[in-house]
């Protein structure tokens, strides 16, 4: 899987996923623009179906993440938001039993 910035990184290393792309995860993180090598790579493993799913911040928003989201969607490829806050007014293992269920989906497997 691949993810634009490490916020998901957590709880995919606990479930197992292999983490892609993790130089313009970096970039993003620190608020400077990913390499060019990092782009290519990203663009090149949406292209060629190298990763199952795109994570990227639902409350981030940057042309550079918003073009690739963008592009798995024209791939095919799932694309998966999550949150780095926890939503107002929701309990905290209502949030994880949500990401995990949306995880469970964009693999194809049965909702925990």
């Amino acid at each position: 899987m691949a993810a634009t910035e490490p916020v998901f990184t957590p709880l995919a290393d606990s479930l197992g996923l292999v983490m892609k792309e993790q130089a313009f995860q970096v970039a993003v993180m620190n608020d400077v623009e990913p390499p060019a090598s990092a782009v290519a790579q990203f663009d090149a493993d949406i292209r060629q179906h190298a990763v199952r799913f795109v994570a990227y911040n639902a409350q981030a928003d940057r042309p550079s993440v918003q073009r690739l989201i963008a592009q798995a969607h024209s791939a095919g490829v799932p694309v998966l938001p999550v949150r780095e806050i926890m939503p107002p007014d929701t309990h905290w293992q209502d949030w994880m039993h949500s990401t995990l269920t949306q995880v469970a989906q964009v693999l194809g497997q049965p909702a925990p």
